[in-house]
Protein backbone atom coordinates (compact mmCIF):
# COMPACT_ATOMS: atom_id res chain seq x y z
CA UNK A 1 0.00 0.00 0.00
CA UNK A 2 1.47 3.71 -1.02
CA UNK A 3 1.17 6.49 1.20
CA UNK A 4 1.59 9.94 -0.41
CA UNK A 5 4.84 11.09 1.37
CA UNK A 6 2.70 14.23 2.67
CA UNK A 7 -0.29 12.08 4.33
CA UNK A 8 2.58 10.05 5.81
CA UNK A 9 4.52 13.29 7.51
CA UNK A 10 1.04 13.92 8.88
CA UNK A 11 0.57 10.77 10.33
CA UNK A 12 4.16 10.94 11.75
CA UNK A 13 3.91 14.26 13.17
CA UNK A 14 0.15 13.31 14.74
CA UNK A 15 1.62 10.38 16.35
CA UNK A 16 4.60 11.97 17.68
CA UNK A 17 2.22 14.97 19.52
CA UNK A 18 0.27 11.81 21.00
CA UNK A 19 3.82 10.28 21.49
CA UNK A 20 4.82 13.15 23.41
CA UNK A 21 2.77 14.29 25.82
CA UNK A 22 2.31 18.27 26.33
CA UNK A 23 4.87 19.15 23.37
CA UNK A 24 3.24 20.81 20.42
CA UNK A 25 4.76 21.48 17.17
CA UNK A 26 4.43 25.29 16.42
CA UNK A 27 6.42 25.37 12.98
CA UNK A 28 8.20 22.82 11.20
CA UNK A 29 10.43 22.73 7.53
CA UNK A 30 10.13 20.44 4.95
CA UNK A 31 13.44 20.38 3.02
CA UNK A 32 13.03 17.64 -0.43
CA UNK A 33 16.55 15.90 -0.62
CA UNK A 34 15.08 13.60 -3.26
CA UNK A 35 12.30 13.56 -5.90
CA UNK A 36 13.48 11.48 -8.61
CA UNK A 37 11.81 8.35 -9.60
CA UNK A 38 13.26 4.90 -9.87
CA UNK A 39 16.74 6.00 -10.49
CA UNK A 40 18.84 8.82 -9.55
CA UNK A 41 19.92 11.24 -12.51
CA UNK A 42 22.24 14.02 -12.84
CA UNK A 43 19.83 16.58 -11.76
CA UNK A 44 17.59 14.30 -8.91
CA UNK A 45 18.19 12.00 -6.03
CA UNK A 46 16.04 9.72 -5.17
CA UNK A 47 13.27 10.11 -2.49
CA UNK A 48 14.27 11.36 0.92
CA UNK A 49 12.44 14.26 2.75
CA UNK A 50 13.76 16.39 5.96
CA UNK A 51 10.97 17.69 8.07
CA UNK A 52 12.90 19.83 11.41
CA UNK A 53 10.74 20.57 13.99
CA UNK A 54 10.81 23.81 15.65
CA UNK A 55 12.69 22.25 18.86
CA UNK A 56 15.63 20.95 16.13
CA UNK A 57 14.65 17.56 15.74
CA UNK A 58 14.98 15.97 12.01
CA UNK A 59 12.25 13.64 11.05
CA UNK A 60 13.34 11.90 7.80
CA UNK A 61 10.61 10.58 5.18
CA UNK A 62 11.43 7.67 2.70
CA UNK A 63 15.10 6.63 2.24
CA UNK A 64 16.04 6.83 -1.49
CA UNK A 65 19.89 5.33 -2.35
CA UNK A 66 22.23 8.17 -1.55
CA UNK A 67 19.66 9.46 1.52
CA UNK A 68 22.85 10.52 3.78
CA UNK A 69 25.03 11.99 1.00
CA UNK A 70 21.79 14.52 0.63
CA UNK A 71 21.84 15.27 3.61
CA UNK A 72 25.31 16.92 3.65
CA UNK A 73 23.37 19.38 1.26
CA UNK A 74 20.80 20.15 4.03
CA UNK A 75 22.46 23.33 6.16
CA UNK A 76 23.14 22.96 10.12
CA UNK A 77 21.84 19.19 9.73
CA UNK A 78 23.29 16.86 12.04
CA UNK A 79 22.79 13.20 11.41
CA UNK A 80 22.19 12.40 15.60
CA UNK A 81 19.62 14.61 15.62
CA UNK A 82 17.67 12.14 13.08
CA UNK A 83 15.60 10.38 15.56
CA UNK A 84 12.45 9.29 13.22
CA UNK A 85 12.52 8.08 9.52
CA UNK A 86 9.04 7.01 7.74
CA UNK A 87 8.77 4.65 4.88
CA UNK A 88 5.87 5.03 2.56
CA UNK A 89 6.52 1.82 0.77
CA UNK A 90 9.08 -0.91 0.24
CA UNK A 91 9.84 -0.46 -3.12
CA UNK A 92 13.46 -0.18 -3.40
CA UNK A 93 13.33 3.69 -4.75
CA UNK A 94 11.94 4.43 -1.46
CA UNK A 95 14.15 2.16 1.28
CA UNK A 96 18.04 1.06 -0.66
CA UNK A 97 19.59 4.42 1.27
CA UNK A 98 18.10 2.72 4.91
CA UNK A 99 20.31 0.94 5.71
CA UNK A 100 23.30 2.97 5.28
CA UNK A 101 21.63 6.02 6.29
CA UNK A 102 21.11 3.64 9.51
CA UNK A 103 24.67 3.19 10.08
CA UNK A 104 25.86 6.44 9.46
CA UNK A 105 23.59 7.89 12.39
CA UNK A 106 24.49 4.78 14.99
CA UNK A 107 28.47 5.99 13.88
CA UNK A 108 27.68 9.94 14.54
CA UNK A 109 26.07 8.65 17.80
CA UNK A 110 29.08 6.61 18.74
CA UNK A 111 31.30 9.44 17.88
CA UNK A 112 29.24 11.76 19.67
CA UNK A 113 28.90 9.76 22.82
CA UNK A 114 33.03 8.59 22.63
CA UNK A 115 33.79 12.61 22.39
CA UNK A 116 31.62 13.73 25.07
CA UNK A 117 33.41 10.71 27.45
CA UNK A 118 29.98 9.09 27.54
CA UNK A 119 30.09 5.33 28.19
CA UNK A 120 28.45 2.95 25.76
CA UNK A 121 24.78 2.49 26.74
CA UNK A 122 24.80 5.69 28.91
CA UNK A 123 24.23 8.68 26.39
CA UNK A 124 21.54 9.87 28.45
CA UNK A 125 20.10 13.57 27.06
CA UNK A 126 23.36 14.89 25.90
CA UNK A 127 22.43 17.49 22.93
CA UNK A 128 23.33 16.08 19.93
CA UNK A 129 23.28 12.50 20.40
CA UNK A 130 21.21 10.19 19.40
CA UNK A 131 18.84 8.37 21.82
CA UNK A 132 19.00 4.42 22.26
CA UNK A 133 15.72 4.00 20.23
CA UNK A 134 15.47 5.52 16.80
CA UNK A 135 12.27 4.85 15.81
CA UNK A 136 10.94 3.63 12.06
CA UNK A 137 7.60 3.72 10.72
CA UNK A 138 6.21 1.64 7.98
CA UNK A 139 4.97 -1.19 6.03
CA UNK A 140 5.22 -4.53 6.89
CA UNK A 141 7.74 -6.03 5.93
CA UNK A 142 10.08 -3.21 6.81
CA UNK A 143 11.45 -5.35 10.23
CA UNK A 144 12.31 -8.35 7.94
CA UNK A 145 14.17 -6.31 5.64
CA UNK A 146 15.89 -4.12 7.48
CA UNK A 147 17.08 -7.33 9.38
CA UNK A 148 18.43 -8.83 6.72
CA UNK A 149 20.42 -5.74 5.37
CA UNK A 150 21.94 -4.58 8.86
CA UNK A 151 22.44 -8.17 11.01
CA UNK A 152 25.73 -9.98 10.47
CA UNK A 153 24.81 -13.42 7.89
CA UNK A 154 24.77 -16.79 9.72
CA UNK A 155 27.05 -18.37 6.82
CA UNK A 156 30.59 -17.65 5.55
CA UNK A 157 29.88 -15.22 1.99
CA UNK A 158 32.38 -17.12 -0.54
CA UNK A 159 31.52 -15.31 -3.77
CA UNK A 160 33.55 -17.33 -6.98
CA UNK A 161 34.21 -15.49 -10.54
CA UNK A 162 35.49 -16.85 -13.23
CA UNK A 163 38.72 -15.64 -14.75
CA UNK A 164 37.16 -13.61 -16.67
CA UNK A 165 35.85 -11.28 -13.87
CA UNK A 166 38.54 -10.58 -11.82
Amino acid sequence: YHLPPLLLLLLLLLFMSKLRQGVTFDSFSVTILGSGGSSPSSTRSLPFTLVTTASGAHIGLDAGEGAQRQLLFANSVRVSRLRTIGISHLHGDHVFGLPGLICNILRAASASASSSGSSRGQQGNTPGVTPKVLRLFGPPGLGSLLHASLCSPLFTLAPHMSKSQR
